[in-house]
């Protein structure tokens, strides 16, 4: 019997260490071969506060009848959402702490990027409901790295759609 017990804790003990390790290999935060780290984060964000600009913000979010925009923002290269900020809650002018980099292949050291900004609405019901809405687009902008990184330089302002931002962009070079 004492064997038994034995065997069972030791067999119960190789499969908690071999499930972290798992989980633990799974995280990796190594730097993909043959790319180089980017990290875009707006150091200063102001969104247009006119009511037609603020129309769609809010109006599903039954606790929020400000018509404040709940404030993410997603980067893309072509096809390819490289980033996604978490939400800031009833806020024009929201600030994000942390923001983890996101890796660009080397063979496109001046892509374009798209940074697009977007009121978050609460979703209600299935995605073809009737109470089912998209995010609101607040506003885009199209940019290469070369630009972004010489406005960043210069804490130059930029203006797209209803956003004026200055962008704090870190590449970091292999």
């Amino acid at each position: 019997m004492k064997l038994v017990q034995r065997f069972s804790h030791f067999y119960s003990l190789l499969f908690l260490v071999s499930f972290s390790l798992l989980a633990f290999s799974c995280e990796s935060s190594k730097q993909p071969e043959n790319t180089y780290s980017v990290q875009i984060k707006p150091a200063f964000l102001s969104i247009d506060e006119s009511p037609n600009n603020a129309k769609n913000w809010d109006p599903v979010n039954m606790f929020s009848f400000d018509h404040k925009p709940d404030v993410y923002y997603e980067i893309w290269m072509g096809q390819d959402r490289l980033f996604e900020s978490e939400s800031i809650k009833d806020e024009f002018k929201p600030k994000w702490d942390k923001v983890k980099p996101f890796y660009i292949p080397d063979t496109k050291p001046n892509a374009k990027l798209t940074i697009k900004f977007y009121d978050h609405d609460k979703k209600m019901g299935v995605k073809t409901g009737r109470f089912y809405n998209n995010d609101d687009l607040i506003g885009e902008l199209k940019i290469s790295i070369d630009e972004l990184r010489k406005k960043a330089q210069n804490f130059d302002t930029l203006h797209f759609g209803n956003i004026k931002a200055c962008v704090f962009a870190e590449p970091v070079m292999k």
